[in-house]
């Protein structure tokens, strides 16, 4: 009991005014810290809220690029086949427009064009040793080329839709 007497007599020696500063500083102290924990509850509420839009609009996206992807995949077996059947009809036929015989064109033509064909520049000594060429063969290869042309064009075009279009849905990819 002593001991509370003691602190008792010290602390009542000290001025009103030191008290109500502890006050004031004790008091603004609790304030600041109590606004302090609500605005972290606010600014954690708002991330939290921030993260679930962003995840949302992330799900909306791949939804929609998925559907782009399906619509030109549809597109682009539905095309090749077209192109396809077009070339084996145009091979069928012609026997219309180049008879079978045709005769046949010189080994340096058959040396030309798969030189033409495969990027390269021929060379003139051996044409003594090629063999001749069917006109026939020249068309139908000609013919299958040219689908395989087209087929590759039209995959190269309806890829650069896809593009077009999956930049629209997300355009800051």
């Amino acid at each position: 009991m002593l001991a509370f007497a003691a602190a008792g007599a010290f602390l009542g020696r000290i001025p009103a005014w030191v008290w109500v500063a502890l006050a004031l500083l004790a008091g603004g102290w609790y304030y600041g810290h109590t606004r302090y924990e609500a605005g972290q509850a606010d600014v954690k509420a708002e991330w939290n809220a921030s993260v679930e839009r962003g995840k949302k609009e992330v799900e909306r996206l791949k939804k929609e690029a998925g559907k782009v992807t399906v619509r030109y995949e549809t597109k682009t077996v539905t095309v090749v086949k077209t192109i396809k059947e077009k070339g084996e009809a145009i091979v069928k036929i012609r026997e219309v427009f180049v008879p079978v015989d045709s005769g046949y064109l010189s080994g340096g033509f058959r040396l030309f064009f798969n030189a033409a064909i495969e990027g390269t520049v021929p060379d003139s000594a051996s044409i003594p040793n090629a063999a001749p060429v069917a006109v026939t063969d020249v068309a139908d290869t000609h013919a299958r080329n040219m689908g395989k042309c087209k087929i590759a064009y039209a995959t190269v075009d309806l890829w650069q839709q896809w593009s077009a279009e999956q930049l629209k849905v997300n355009p800051g990819e």
